[in-house]
């Protein structure tokens, strides 16, 4: 009798971490499941964002720094991408002062020439996106985020400066 409760322990036992195992590869399998999911949405949706700088870079008022026409694009402009988390667009010039912020007005002419993104813009010669993440300050004091950056050319192809996008990233959940 002895022996049979200690195998039916045994077998139990042994039952039970299999299906602990099985649990566990299941459950990560889900979870590698969503985190790919998620990563082709967020690749899609940064996509997306580029090309919206792509866009605005071209523009006419945006190349020459035509503050209220560079302005009433990218209000337009953020009216769609704010969906994606982008809380400000902002564009600054060759020197890395800011010229146009579209909510942080206390910004305009602050230089940023300090900033990563900046200094790989003004190094590139092709549309190409840069980025750096940061830690905001002030009212979102802790609040983590990053600028999505494209370099402005001149129609003859010098560079003008930088249009950009802020985004916050939320706990849980980024774009």
């Amino acid at each position: 009798m002895l022996l049979s409760i200690a195998v039916v322990a045994s077998v139990s036992y042994r039952a039970h971490n299999e299906a602990v195992r099985s649990l566990f590869r299941q459950n990560y399998a889900q979870q590698l499941l969503v985190a790919k999911q998620i990563a082709q949405g967020l690749e899609k949706d940064i996509h997306l964002l580029i090309r919206e700088l792509e866009i605005l870079s071209r523009l006419p008022q945006i190349t020459a720094l035509e503050k209220t026409k560079a302005e009433n694009s990218i209000r337009l402009t953020y009216d769609y991408v704010k969906q994606f988390h982008v809380v400000d667009i902002a564009i600054l010039d060759a020197g890395g002062i800011v010229r146009v912020p579209l909510i942080a007005k206390k910004l305009e002419g602050v230089d940023f020439s300090f900033r990563k993104y900046f200094s790989v813009a003004l190094k590139l010669h092709t549309l190409t996106p840069t980025y750096e993440f940061l830690t905001f300050k002030g009212v979102d004091q802790g609040q983590k985020g990053f600028v999505l950056a494209l370099p402005i050319f001149t129609p003859s192809g010098d560079f003008s400066g930088v249009v950009l996008f802020i985004i916050k990233i939320y706990a849980g959940a980024v774009i």
